[in-house]
């Protein structure tokens, strides 16, 4: 299988022109993002079953927070300037302050990115579990039970606020585990 160099589809063998774009297809082009694109989701599928395989419950933690750090690639002025509005990204809604105020700042780009897949996460879950608990609410011994289990589990989003704020105020862009890997600010 080949990828197309300008668009980044998947094109069958032997085929000219991508089928997406229309721009023509080199040999060469087996080699584009896509496939490094699978190697790094097959690197985190097998660090998911490497933490859910570990027996001792503070190694699974080490390995849960040891994500990518990526501090490094940001200015230290960018880092310093903007601390503020990297805090902000994960407040809840305020993740739009610095989204829109701070559109020069990589650095609260970066915290933007991850507070608001961290709130996209947070309300998909609340809108799953507030389903589920209506309807295991109707059954009568269920119904007690779902809804204190969904709020223990909620607290994984504290979690992961606390950890985004302490990040943003050390000046570190280190990605939130299991979700900071995706992307929806470019």
């Amino acid at each position: 299988m080949a990828f197309c160099t300008k668009c980044g589809a998947a094109v069958e063998d032997n085929v000219k022109f991508c089928t997406a774009c229309g721009a023509p297809i080199e040999e060469v082009a087996q080699e584009t993002a896509a496939p490094k694109q699978e190697a790094k989701q097959s690197e985190s599928a097998s660090k998911l079953k490497e933490i859910l395989n570990t027996e001792n419950v503070g190694d699974a933690f080490k390995m849960l927070l040891d994500t990518p750090d990526t501090s490094d690639e940001y200015e230290a002025e960018d880092k310093e300037k903007n601390k503020v509005m990297a805090v902000l990204s994960y407040i809840g809604i305020l993740v739009l302050i610095p989204i829109l105020a701070a559109k020069g700042s990589k650095f609260a780009k970066f915290h933007a990115n991850q507070g608001l897949v961290l709130l996209l996460a947070n309300l998909a879950y609340g809108v799953v579990t507030g389903l589920l608990g209506w309807l295991l609410g109707l059954i009568p011994v269920v119904g007690t039970f779902f809804p204190t289990v969904f709020s223990i589990l909620s607290l994984v989003f504290l979690a992961g606020m606390i950890l985004g704020i302490y990040n943003a105020v050390k000046g570190y862009a280190k990605e939130l585990p299991i979700i900071g890997g995706i992307k929806i600010l470019k």
